[in-house]
């Protein structure tokens, strides 16, 4: 029995311009990045037990919304990967490079809508192939993580308020999964610059690992008269990170003491005094770059307004072993900014 494998498959992706309905897609739509994978697949349509008076097994069986599960895994490139913003952010207004997404690092900048978007995927089985379509692609979070001799791994958390009817294609082949022009991007191309609490941002030791999710909290929508659905909303916009680095000075411990009076404000000017002489409370601000010189210095740089460090942990403190510093943060806002 012939066991078939990811080598006969493709992954593409597509934004839509109506919610739910699936574009046209060929070997000119959009691959998430290098090593782009499916971690997870799935579909449910909410089965409904159904039982009567005398008997202690169910009747029968009705059936509720249709929803999905599709997870995605990639390593960011140089020249691709940024568009996966899109689905949080919306499109670049400028629709070239440099790209920004939003258009401004500022609390009301994200737009209050969510951007859907389509997957397909196919699966050669001998002489045949098999299709599915996801529509109605909503993203739950973008991850991207990175550490000492790693690549910029991503991620995507993704729901699908409906699939299409699966297809068997019969003496033909899948689309050709296109090839990724651009690099990929490793932990030694990058730079993290947090506020120092004066008026600069700065390195904070040797970062030795780094990860941050994006949530926008978006759910689908239903109405009466079909079991898809219709549309989409969003929530709150939850931006959460945490970093380690080698343990050089009380810079951030001591900025957890003084419960964020130290702070700054993203753009690294000093938050206006209060009357009592404090600085008012607006949280750091930080810089995440990925700048590939192999590439034409081709660069994703990723900026966060209003950090807020909650917890300090301190690890090492053992005979012969490196201290290390780990901070989790949470930010209020956040810009993307990629030059391809």
């Amino acid at each position: 029995m012939v066991v078939y494998t990811g080598a006969g498959a493709n992954l593409y992706y597509e934004y839509e311009s109506t919610f739910g309905t699936a574009p046209t897609f060929n070997t000119s739509s959009k691959v998430f990045g290098l090593n782009g994978r499916v971690t997870s697949l799935g579909l449910s349509t909410n089965r409904i037990d159904i039982n009567k008076l005398g008997q202690v097994e169910p009747t029968a069986y009705a059936y509720g919304q249709q929803a999905g599960r599709l997870g995605i895994g990639f390593i960011f490139d140089t020249r691709t990967s940024h568009h996966v913003f899109q689905s949080i952010f919306g499109a670049d207004a400028n629709g070239s490079s440099p790209f920004s997404y939003p258009a401004s690092n500022a609390e009301g900048a994200t737009t209050p809508t969510t951007k859907s978007f389509s997957t397909q995927i196919q699966l050669q089985t001998g002489a045949n192939y098999i299709q599915r379509q996801l529509t109605g692609c909503i993203a739950n979070s973008i991850g991207i993580s990175t550490s000492i001799g790693e690549p910029v791994n991503g991620t995507l958390d993704a729901t699908f308020g409906k699939e299409l009817a699966v297809t068997t294609t019969n003496g033909a082949n899948i689309l050709d999964q296109t090839g990724v022009a651009g690099d990929p991007l490793t932990f030694a191309h990058g730079t993290f610059l947090v506020s120092n609490g004066t008026n600069t941002l700065q390195e904070v030791g040797e970062i030795q690992s780094l990860d941050m999710n994006i949530n926008q909290n978006a759910e689908l929508l239903y109405k009466l008269g079909q079991h898809h659905a219709t549309n989409s909303f969003r929530k709150v916009l939850d931006i959460t990170g945490r970093f380690q680095t080698s343990w050089k000075d009380t810079t951030l411990l001591t900025h957890i003491l003084n419960q964020a009076n130290d702070v700054t404000d993203t753009d690294g000017s000093i938050a206006p005094a209060t009357a009592g002489g404090s600085p008012v409370v607006t949280g750091l601000g930080a810089k995440l770059t990925f700048a590939h010189a192999g590439d034409s210095g081709k660069t994703l740089i990723i900026t966060f307004k209003g950090i807020s460090f909650g917890e300090h942990n301190v690890t090492g403190l053992e005979p012969v072993q490196p201290v290390f510093e780990e901070l989790p943060f949470k930010a209020k806002s956040i810009q993307v900014e990629a030059t391809v």
